[in-house]
Order: C-alpha cells, then structure tokens, then sequence
C-alpha cells in the first residue's frame, strides 16, 4: 500500500492487482501500462518472477520492477526484471528507478 500511495502521490496512474494472476491478463489487456513492480512473493500461481518473465515475453517493452526482502529467493532471476530493488528501500531509491525506466532521468 506504501508503494500505492507513493505512486498515486507523484500522479502515477496505478493499476493493482492481488496477484499474478490477476496482473497477467490486465498487462495483456492494457497496452497503456508502461511499468510493472511486484514483489517476488505474490498469491497464486505466477509469483513475481515469473509474471515478469510471462508479461515480458507477450509485450516486450514493457518496463519491469521487481523487490524482495530475501534477496536469496531470486535463484539467479533476477536479471528477468529491468530493476531488482531489495528490501527495505526508500521511497526516493523507487523513485530513481522508477524515473530510470521511464526515460524521466538519467539512469542511476
């Protein structure tokens, strides 16, 4: 909700999702969606990776966040997702990728 708040905050439009798989069909129904950031644990089948991997290969441009507090769970895919923030973070380190990704900075 943090997250939420901050994007909402900076006038990010926000889509929510409460879990992978809920979020795969809205990525693939919303081609306004330029920026996913998910946790690594979600509910459901598709945890965080792995709707990166699926949301990447159907829209390949498609900018991808992904955070975790147990930066072990990973297994060495985290190079799956364009960003990989560990927990905790600060809303200003988010913030910086974010702006990274978009193209609204310079890459940090």
């Amino acid at each position: 909700m943090l997250v939420n708040e901050y994007l909402e905050e900076f006038a990010y439009r926000v889509v929510v999702a409460a879990s992978g798989d809920d979020a795969l069909p809205i990525l693939v129904n919303n081609k306004e969606i330029g920026l996913v950031i998910t946790d690594v644990r979600m509910p459901g089948k598709l945890n965080g990776l792995d709707l990166i991997e699926e949301a990447s290969r159907l829209r390949p441009t498609l900018k991808t966040i992904v955070m975790s507090g147990h930066t072990g769970e990973t297994n060495n895919r985290a190079d799956v997702a364009d960003r990989f923030i560990a927990k905790p973070f600060t809303v200003n380190n988010l913030g910086i990728a974010i702006e990274s990704l978009l193209g609204l900075r310079n890459a940090a």
